[in-house]
C-alpha cells in the first residue's frame, strides 16, 4: 500500500518563517489602517457635530452657549454644552467620544488618549451636569462661546459668541479636548508634557494639545468644517481660538522648538500645518 506523503520538518519551519515574515511586513500596515480607520471615525463623529451645532445655533438665533465667566441663565446651565445639547444627540451617545480616547483615568486612560468623566452613578438625568451624558473625549473651545457677565473687559471681548464671524474657516471651535471645555489660554502658554495630568500646574492650552492622530487633533471650525490641527499649530496664526488671536500673535512668542528641554521636546518633530 503507498505511503501518502506529507511535510517534512524541515518543509513546515519553511512555510513558518514565511508566515511570520509576511506578517512581519503587513502587521505595520495593518496597524496604520486602523489607525486611520480611527481617525475616519472622529472625523465623522465631529461632522455629525457640526450638523448639531448648526441646529442649535438656528433654534437660537446663531448664538452659542454661554460661557462660564459670571453668572448665565439657569436654562444655560452654565455653559454645560453636552446638557443644552442633550435633545439633539442623547439617542446617539457614541458622538461624544473619538475611538481612540473612550477610556477615562478610572478604566486606564492616559492623557492624550483619555476621555474626561464627570457622571456621577446616582444620576440619572442626563440634564443634570452630572449626569449620564457627562463624559466624553471632545469638547468646546470657551472662547467661542457667548459670554453674560464678567468684570474683565479684556475676556469679554474676547469671546466669540456666535457662528457669525470673520474669516469663520480659521476659528475652531469644538473638537478634541482633555475636558468638557478649554478654560482660557493664549499664545504665551507653555508646552506641556505630552502625558500631562490635570493636577499639574501648567497653562490651558494643555487641554487642546493633544496628540492623538499622529500629531494632529480634529476639530470642528465655524465654517463648519472638519479638519485637523498640527501640534505645533497651536503657537501660530493659522487657527484663531478667540477675537484677539491674531493681534495677539507674534513669531517672537512661537517656542524654540528645537531647544526644549525634555519631556516637553516631544513636539518637536510634530506637523506645523492644518488641514482637512
Amino acid at each position: 500500500m503507498e505511503r501518502k506523503k506529507g511535510f517534512t520538518l524541515i518543509e513546515l519551519l519553511v512555510v513558518i518563517a514565511i508566515i511570520a515574515m509576511l506578517m512581519s511586513i503587513l502587521m505595520p500596515a495593518l496597524g496604520k489602517a486602523k489607525e486611520l480607520a480611527k481617525n475616519t471615525i472622529c472625523k465623522a463623529n465631529l461632522k455629525q457635530w457640526s450638523v448639531i451645532w448648526k441646529m442649535y445655533t438656528g433654534d437660537n438665533n446663531d448664538d452659542l452657549p454661554w460661557g462660564n465667566h459670571g453668572a448665565v441663565p439657569d436654562s444655560q446651565e452654565r455653559g454645560n454644552w453636552y446638557i443644552v445639547l442633550a435633545d439633539y444627540y442623547a439617542q446617539n451617545e457614541d458622538i461624544r467620544y473619538c475611538p481612540i480616547a473612550t477610556k477615562n483615568g478610572g478604566e486606564g486612560g492616559v492623557t492624550p488618549f483619555k476621555a474626561w468623566d464627570r457622571r456621577d452613578p446616582d444620576i440619572t438625568s442626563i440634564y443634570d451636569p452630572r449626569g449620564p451624558l457627562a463624559s466624553g473625549s471632545y469638547g468646546i473651545n470657551e472662547w467661542a462661546q457667548s459670554y453674560h457677565k464678567t468684570n474683565n473687559p479684556d475676556i469679554k471681548e474676547r469671546h466669540w459668541g456666535s457662528l457669525d464671524v470673520p474669516n469663520p474657516q480659521k476659528v475652531a471651535f469644538f473638537g478634541e479636548v482633555s475636558y468638557w471645555k478649554t478654560r482660557d489660554f493664549y499664545i504665551t502658554d507653555s508646552v506641556p508634557e505630552e502625558d500631562w495630568t490635570e493636577s499639574i500646574p501648567n497653562d490651558y492650552i494643555r487641554r487642546i494639545c493633544l496628540n492623538r492622530h499622529n500629531g494632529y487633533a480634529n476639530w470642528v471650525f465655524m465654517d463648519l468644517s472638519v479638519r485637523s490641527i498640527g501640534m505645533k499649530a497651536l503657537w501660530s496664526d493659522k487657527v484663531y481660538w478667540h477675537r484677539k488671536w491674531k493681534e495677539d500673535f507674534s513669531p517672537n512668542l512661537v517656542p524654540n522648538w528645537n531647544d526644549l528641554p525634555a519631556p516637553l521636546d516631544w513636539i518637536k518633530n510634530m506637523p506645523d500645518n492644518v488641514k482637512r
